[in-house]
């Protein structure tokens, strides 16, 4: 997201789509903090929603077994992005030697803080830790997500998932006909 352009529409479809990946009362809520940010005259970009077992994994390897540095302390299982509960912003600001083009606005504070207080309105709180991450407030920690046994059963298998196997013409070879 560094300095990479974006026109507004292109912002929105982003922010539609990442909040389609979130668990449906959530969803409700982000579709509803999203409007009114936007309200406020704040073009926000939302730039991760959902996020599976396996991503989490490899943004927890960063700066401990992988190169860079540390840009999570959530594992696997320990990030409402993992339940589809959270999602990361950041505010766009129109590129001057650009006009109609939007760049990130990563030092924004003020639009930061607004994001934060519009989403108390509906039960969506921030990390005092992370700027631009905001979360249901629903929930004490993730220990306390209803489904967290049976979401963690569904990512497994989904991480093991294979959509196109190399041996499907076996597979389907192997079925056998009425």
């Amino acid at each position: 997201m560094g300095a990479e352009m974006i026109t507004p529409t292109r912002a929105a479809e982003i922010c539609d789509n990442k909040i389609l990946g979130l668990a449906e009362d959530f969803r409700n809520r982000a579709q509803d903090w999203l409007e009114r940010v936007r309200g406020q005259g704040i073009l926000p970009l939302i730039y991760c929603g959902f996020r599976s077992f396996d991503e989490q994994r490899k943004l927890y390897a960063k700066g401990r077994t992988e190169a860079g540095k540390i840009v999570t302390y959530a594992k696997e299982g320990q990030s409402y992005h993992n339940y589809g509960l959270a999602f990361d912003w950041v505010p766009l600001k129109e590129n001057p030697k650009n006009p109609g083009n939007y760049e990130s606005d990563w030092e924004n504070t003020d639009a930061y803080k607004l994001g934060e207080e519009a989403g108390i309105a509906f039960n969506i709180v921030p990390l005092k830790w992370e700027m631009g991450h905001l979360q249901d407030g629903k929930y004490k920690s993730f220990r306390n997500i209803p489904a967290r046994g049976t979401l963690k059963a569904i990512q497994v298998m989904a991480d093991d998932f294979d959509p196109a196997p190399k041996n499907i013409l076996q597979r389907i070879a192997g079925w056998k006909t009425r």
